[in-house]
C-alpha cells in the first residue's frame, strides 16, 4: 500500500502563521457597513418606477401600435438563435454526463474515504474491490475565511451523499464585520439544499439541486429561493479539488455564492484552501478561505 508522508508539524506552523496573520488583517477598518447594507438590500421592498420616470420616447413607443422598431426583429431573433442559446445554457447538465459515459447503468459504492486503499478516487462503479463498502458517505468542513478588509467569518457544511444518487447538504456562516466607529457587527447566513448526483465516475462527481437561502441575525430572520451546483475532483492522491455556485434570492434581494478550493488529504482529513465570494443585492463579499474537511 502507498503511503503518503509530509511533515505535519511543518503544516502545523504554516497553517498557524496564515491564520495568525489572517486574523491581524482582519482588525483593520472596512471602508463601509457592507452587513448593514446587505440587511437593507434583503429587507427593504424595491421601489416601482413611477410614471414621470418612464421618457417621452418610451411613452411614445408604448402608445403607437404599429410603431417600426428593433423591437420587431426580436421574435425572428428568437428563432434564429433560441436553440442555440438552449443548448449552451444547458451544457453544464448534459455534457458533463456526455463525456463521462454516465449511463445510469451500474450500482454506486462507497469507500470510507476518497483514495483509501490506493482505490483511484471516491466512487466505486464498476469494480467494487475496496472494502468496506457503503450505500453513503458523509463529509463535514470547518473554515475560516478573511477579506483582510475587516470583514472575517467562520463557517461549517455538511453534505450526505447516498447510493441513490440523492443527497442534501447545509452550510452556516457568521459573519463579522469591524466597523469604521469601533463597534462590531455581526449576522448569520446559510443555505439548506437537495441534490441530484447526475454525472460520476471514479474521479469526479458533478451535482445539482434546489432549496433555500436563509439569513438570521437580532432583528429578523429571512428566506429565499437557492440553486446549487457543484462538482468534485480526485485528480491523483491525495489532491481534491472543489467547485461550488449557489444561485437564488434572499428576501427582497438576488443572491449568487461561488467558492473554490484546493485540498490535501491526509488519511481522511482535508486540509483546503481556496477563494470565496458572495453577492447579496449590491453588496460584495470576497476573500481568502482555508480550513479542515473530514470524509466519512
Amino acid at each position: 500500500m502507498y503511503h503518503f508522508t509530509i511533515p505535519f508539524a511543518r503544516v502545523a506552523k504554516c497553517a498557524l502563521i496564515v491564520v495568525m496573520m489572517a486574523a491581524l488583517q482582519s482588525d483593520s477598518v472596512a471602508n463601509a457597513d457592507d452587513l448593514r447594507r446587505l440587511r437593507e438590500d434583503v429587507r427593504t421592498p424595491r421601489e416601482k418606477p413611477s410614471q414621470s420616470n418612464v421618457s417621452d420616447e418610451e411613452q411614445r413607443k408604448k402608445n403607437d401600435p404599429l410603431r417600426d422598431d428593433d423591437d420587431a426583429d426580436l421574435p425572428i431573433l428568437g428563432e434564429l438563435f433560441g436553440g442555440a442559446m438552449l443548448f449552451t445554457a444547458s451544457a453544464p447538465f448534459w455534457y458533463p454526463h456526455y463525456v463521462l459515459n454516465d449511463d445510469y447503468e451500474y450500482q454506486t459504492h462507497f469507500p470510507e474515504f476518497p483514495y483509501v486503499d490506493d482505490w483511484d478516487g471516491h466512487l466505486v462503479i464498476h469494480f467494487p474491490s475496496v472494502e468496506p463498502l457503503r450505500s453513503w458517505s458523509g463529509r463535514w468542513r470547518s473554515e475560516y475565511g478573511d477579506g483582510f478588509d475587516g470583514m472575517s467569518r467562520i463557517g461549517g457544511h455538511l453534505l450526505v451523499d447516498t447510493a441513490s444518487r440523492f443527497g442534501f447538504d447545509s452550510e452556516w456562516n457568521h459573519r463579522r464585520q469591524k466597523l469604521s466607529n469601533g463597534g462590531h457587527d455581526s449576522l448569520s447566513t446559510g443555505d439548506f439544499n437537495v441534490f441530484l448526483r447526475f454525472a460520476q465516475s471514479e474521479k469526479i462527481e458533478f451535482r445539482t439541486g434546489i432549496g433555500l437561502n436563509w439569513l438570521d441575525d437580532s432583528i429578523d430572520t429571512n428566506y429565499g429561493f437557492n440553486f446549487t451546483y457543484g462538482v468534485d475532483v480526485f485528480p491523483a492522491k491525495p489532491w481534491v479539488l472543489s467547485t461550488t455556485i449557489d444561485w437564488g434570492t434572499l428576501g427582497r434581494a438576488s443572491l449568487f455564492h461561488s467558492r473554490t478550493t484546493v485540498g490535501l488529504l491526509l488519511d481522511r482529513y482535508e486540509f483546503f484552501t481556496g477563494y470565496d465570494y458572495f453577492r447579496v443585492g449590491s453588496v460584495d463579499i470576497d476573500g481568502i478561505v482555508g480550513g479542515i474537511r473530514i470524509w466519512f
